[in-house]
């Protein structure tokens, strides 16, 4: 396999080693949704036996990162913009629902949580930090929201979150338009959150998720 770094020696625990590895490349592009991972291959990029490697293609598969068929063996996951659509809906209601719960039920120190939160990725913004360091506080910011409401929610939002393939993760905080809309709405949200004003909370929070529907999906005319 060309074009991927050289390997590092894995830490104690290999199967974890290519689990990072694989993902890492899937998130850089160096493998696409439907490239094959074959476990001689891996095995010997990195360094490590077949065992582990076949471990963390079992992982992968049940995080929804790597999709194993009898036929073609491991392949990256890839999903049909139809069943993204319907997974972003479902992400809507939900975190619409939770939205509502926090305005409703939030004490006052979790809503102090979601306000660091917002503060620390608009500042992470402003600075030029890495798409991948402000996905994560993005998500830091949703699950501050979703945990002030209710632990069933916030756990059930995070198995949708899952679904997502890994590589279309962190592509939209590549664009300053996108990072601008998205901290803007989430100002909304905690303001609405702040003021306990649950109908509102929970229509920005749907909007915001179909409205990252729509700047991820492949027809849509803005950039991803």
């Amino acid at each position: 396999m060309s074009g991927y770094p050289a390997a590092t020696p894995p830490p104690q625990s290999k199967t974890k080693w290519v689990i990072d590895s694989i993902l890492e490349d899937i998130r850089a592009g160096r493998l696409l949704p439907g490239a094959t991972l074959r476990v001689d291959e891996l095995a010997r990029r990195l360094g490590v036996s077949s065992t582990p490697v076949r471990e963390a293609l079992r992982h992968l598969a049940a995080q929804r990162a790597v999709d194993i068929t009898p036929h073609r063996g491991a392949t990256v996951a890839s999903m049909k913009p139809s069943d993204l659509n319907v997974l972003y809906r479902m992400r809507a209601e939900l975190e619409s629902l939770a939205a509502e719960i926090a305005a409703t039920d939030a004490s006052d120190e979790a809503i102090r949580r979601i306000a660091q939160a917002h503060r620390a990725l608009v500042t992470a913004t402003e600075q030029g930090r890495p798409a991948r360091r402000l996905s994560d506080l993005n998500r830091a910011f949703h699950f501050a929201v979703f945990e002030a409401s209710s632990d069933l929610v916030a756990s059930t939002i995070a198995n949708l979150w899952n679904l997502i393939p890994v590589n279309m993760r962190q592509s939209l905080w590549h664009e300053p338009a996108n990072a601008k809309a998205f901290n803007e709405a989430h100002e909304a949200i905690l303001q609405a959150i702040s003021e306990h004003d649950a109908p509102l909370a929970a229509k920005l929070m749907a909007d915001h998720a179909m409205d990252a529907f729509t700047r991820r999906r492949p027809d849509s005319p803005a950039p991803d």
